[in-house]
């Protein structure tokens, strides 16, 4: 295996190089990333000088930039495409995209898939007589994640549509009335002071 050769500090050869931390203000990404970059032998240059610093010429780190920021391919869309078009955020897009359940590939560290295997997300009409838990939950008072772990638990009347749970609009009135009549209850059976 043969050595890399170290540029001296002050030579010409050492002018054409940059570290991490100039990297990664180059690629606009993060310095650890950066340094996997580096160590991972992403720029054949990369080396370390004396002081254990790493090195990759300048002119390989921005012919990385240049491949990092090229358009989607053909027929191809980006995350954040995706995202637009399915109404689903990033990270979910990603999360897909790893697992396989679209036939996307990674090019230069992005994800991409092609424009077939995207399509809208169905936007399915609300159930009749149903009012969506975050309605149900404002309407009475209650918590968001309690009125969705009411459903959940199926002590609502509601049904789960696309991930999102709706209940059925009998339930306002019948947990009012549980209500009232609890804290009538409450109210009759407190003790009195005088």
């Amino acid at each position: 295996m043969s050595e890399k050769k170290v540029p001296q500090n002050g030579t010409k050869d050492f002018r054409e190089y940059v570290g991490i931390r100039v990297a990664s203000q180059i690629l606009g990404m993060n310095r650890q990333y950066v340094r996997k970059l580096f160590v991972s032998g992403k720029f054949p240059s990369s080396t370390r000088d004396s002081a254990g610093k790493w090195l990759a010429k300048r002119t390989e780190v921005e012919a990385y930039k240049t491949t990092r920021n090229q358009p989607a391919p053909d027929g191809m869309l980006t995350v954040s495409e995706i995202s637009t078009v399915t109404g689903y955020n990033e990270q979910y897009v990603r999360k897909l995209c790893k697992t396989g359940k679209w036939k996307a590939r990674k090019v230069a560290g992005k994800w991409y898939a092609p424009k077939s295997e995207v399509k809208p997300r169905k936007k399915e009409e609300i159930p009749a007589n149903h009012i969506s838990v975050s309605e149900f939950a404002e309407q009475l008072g209650y918590n968001l994640h309690y009125a969705r772990k009411l459903c959940s638990e199926q002590k609502l009347k509601s049904r789960k549509v696309s991930g999102g749970w709706f209940v059925h609009t009998s339930e306002l009135k019948r947990v009012r009335q549980t209500y009232q009549t609890t804290e009538a209850e409450r109210k009759l059976t407190a003790p009195t002071t005088k």
